[in-house]
């Protein structure tokens, strides 16, 4: 289901931030800034803040079943 290996990174990355700081405290700025990129390149992947943590557990869900 993950599209790229990029993806895969921000996912992981993000799942980090937002079990760390949590869900309030954690901005797509984090994200970024802990990856290396701008924010816009996240926005490429994801709407938002909520789509990018439901997309984030997801693909940890996933990850976890296979």
């Amino acid at each position: 289901m993950v599209r790229s290996e990029k993806e895969k990174m921000i996912f992981t990355a993000s799942l980090k931030l937002f079990a760390h700081y949590g869900y309030k405290k954690t901005t797509i700025e984090d994200v970024a800034r802990e990856l290396g990129m701008t924010p816009g390149s996240i926005y490429f992947y994801v709407k938002s803040k909520k789509d990018l943590y439901e997309k984030a557990v997801r693909n940890a869900l996933d990850s976890w079943r296979e």
